[in-house]
C-alpha cells in the first residue's frame, strides 16, 4: 500500500511538472507571436499623378532581409459608414504568423475605406444586376499602387510575391494576379467572390 502512493505521488509530480512546462511554451509563443507591433509603420502609397495616396501598414520581420513580400488586403462591409470606419485595418493573428516565417506584410486601405478615404471605387453596383468584373479590376489598381511603392523598398524580394485577401480582398487578389504582374508567385483567396466571375476573369 506504501509504495503504490509514492508511485502515485511520484506520477502526480510529473504530470504538474508537464502542465508547467507546457504553460510556459504557451507563453512563450504568445510572447513572440505579439511583438509584430512593435514592428509596424503606417505609410502612404502613391497612388496617381494627382498626388492621391492610399493609407497603409507594412510589417518587417527580424532581421536584415531582403525578405518576401505578402500584400494582405481587407474585404468590403455592407455600409459606407462601416467602410469609413476600418482605420488601418489588419489582421494581427495571419500578420503575426507571415512575420514570423520571414515575410514582409504589406496592408493598403482601398480607395473608400477607412484611412485612406476618397470615393469607394470598387463598387459593384447593385444587387439584381451587379458588376462585380469591373470592380475586380477597380480594386486591382489599388493592390498594383502597393506593389509599385514595395518596388523602392530594398528589405523587400520582389521578385518572391504573394497576394492575399479576404472576402473582395480576396477577390481582388485574383484580379490583380490576372494581370500577370512581375514578382507574384501565389494568390490566396479567403471566401473571395462569385465563382463564375472569378473563372470570367481567368478566361
Amino acid at each position: 500500500m506504501l509504495s503504490y502512493s509514492l508511485y502515485d505521488a511520484e506520477n502526480t509530480m510529473k504530470y504538474h511538472k508537464l502542465n508547467h512546462s507546457l504553460v510556459f511554451l504557451l507563453v512563450v509563443f504568445f510572447l513572440m507571436s505579439c511583438n509584430t507591433e512593435d514592428r509596424l509603420k503606417t505609410i502612404e502609397i502613391p497612388f496617381s499623378d494627382s498626388g492621391f495616396k492610399l493609407a497603409g501598414t507594412i510589417f518587417r520581420p527580424q532581421g536584415e532581409g531582403p525578405f518576401p513580400l505578402v500584400v494582405l488586403s481587407h474585404g468590403n462591409p455592407s455600409t459606407a459608414s462601416k467602410r469609413a470606419s476600418y482605420g488601418y485595418w489588419h489582421q494581427p493573428g495571419i500578420v503575426n504568423s507571415l512575420t514570423s516565417r520571414g515575410f514582409v506584410v504589406i496592408v493598403p486601405m482601398r480607395r473608400g475605406f477607412g484611412a485612406t478615404g476618397g470615393e469607394f471605387a470598387g463598387s459593384f453596383g447593385n444587387c439584381s444586376d451587379p458588376d462585380f468584373y469591373t470592380a475586380g479590376l477597380a480594386d486591382a489598381e489599388d493592390i498594383l499602387a502597393a506593389l509599385s511603392f514595395a518596388s523602392g523598398i530594398s528589405y523587400i524580394d520582389n521578385t518572391r510575391i504573394i497576394l492575399m485577401g479576404y472576402s473582395a480582398g480576396g477577390y481582388a487578389s485574383i484580379a490583380t494576379a490576372n494581370l500577370k504582374p512581375e514578382g507574384v508567385l501565389a494568390v490566396a483567396n479567403f471566401s473571395g467572390g462569385v465563382v463564375a466571375t472569378i473563372i470570367s476573369l481567368m478566361e
